[in-house]
């Protein structure tokens, strides 16, 4: 499933957030630039579309091309310091990122940004063998009981028996509540996993990947070292109404990979699971 459509518009709303801050006085300089698309391999990519937005500070607007068989492709246009790109090809996933030149004493004499003509190059991900993954929307859930383990099935998106239909205990939820009124109140969820070797890991993408798909090609091995979440809430003052106590053991912003049911050869070697990603807390 491509969604370039979705990333472009990201950069749109990025441009204009950001180009309330760059002030110009009189019409906005022209800038000229080149993108290179390359591969993985160093090798450039020939006639792979490219959409350079340009900013004027009330609207982006966008200017697309195709390279040539150097992988190059050069434009201009009018705009604020602020601009972006975006490369798209078959095969690959999209990648772009957000640019900006920076002012000089010269830049308003001459009516345009320095360098002139930079090189700007995008590197493409390649699409390996993707394979599907099952993906349900539950919208909140309910837990059917407190203080007590309860599993859930990723599989079949439901409690195991007695309380659902699922048969395997994935995530095992501990849900724990003290309700006295809207003003005095707090809960905790403790989730962990059923078997050794499942568990969630931190993973951070380089910082030179620019595109839509940054999580490795295959998930690790090892390191499946965070056993459970953790989350706990507490609302107690009746003079602050907005004062809170929170917790959790994953960070909000982390991408993290998860691994359950694991299984091992009689050497001890991981020989199988089912691996999950998760970008936000997502209970």
């Amino acid at each position: 499933m491509r969604i370039g459509g979705d990333m472009k518009k990201l950069f749109l709303i990025v441009l204009l957030v950001i180009s309330g801050f760059a002030e110009i006085a009189g019409a906005d300089p022209v800038a000229k630039v080149t993108i290179k698309a390359m591969n993985q391999q160093d090798e450039p990519l020939s006639k792979a579309e490219v959409d350079v937005y340009f900013n004027d500070g009330i609207n982006t607007n966008k200017v697309t091309g195709w390279t040539n068989n150097k992988g190059l492709y050069t434009t201009r246009g009018k705009t604020r310091p602020n601009w972006a790109a975006v490369v798209s090809q078959k095969g690959y996933y999209d990648s772009g990122d957000g640019f900006r030149f920076k002012e000089s004493e010269n830049y308003l004499f001459f009516k345009r940004w320095l360098p002139w003509n930079p090189t700007i190059e995008i590197v493409l991900r390649e699409k390996r063998n993707p394979v599907m993954m099952y993906r349900k929307c539950t919208g909140f859930v309910k837990v059917p009981v407190q203080n007590k383990p309860t599993g859930y099935d990723l599989i079949k998106g439901d409690w195991v028996s007695p309380y659902g239909d699922g048969k395997v205990k994935d995530f095992i939820f501990i849900y724990k509540s003290r309700y006295g009124s809207n003003l005095d109140w707090e809960g905790s969820y403790t989730v962990y996993f059923s078997n050794e070797g499942d568990g969630f890991q931190e993973y951070n993408p380089p910082e030179n990947i620019d595109s839509e798909y940054k999580w490795p090609y295959k998930a690790p091995v090892e390191g499946y070292n965070i056993k459970k979440y953790s989350r706990y809430r507490k609302y107690h003052n009746t003079l602050d109404p907005y004062k809170k106590a929170s917790f959790t053991n994953l960070k909000k912003d982390q991408r993290y990979i998860f691994r359950v049911r694991t299984e091992y050869n009689d050497s001890g070697e991981v020989v199988g699971g089912m691996y999950g990603k998760k970008t936000e807390i997502f209970i």
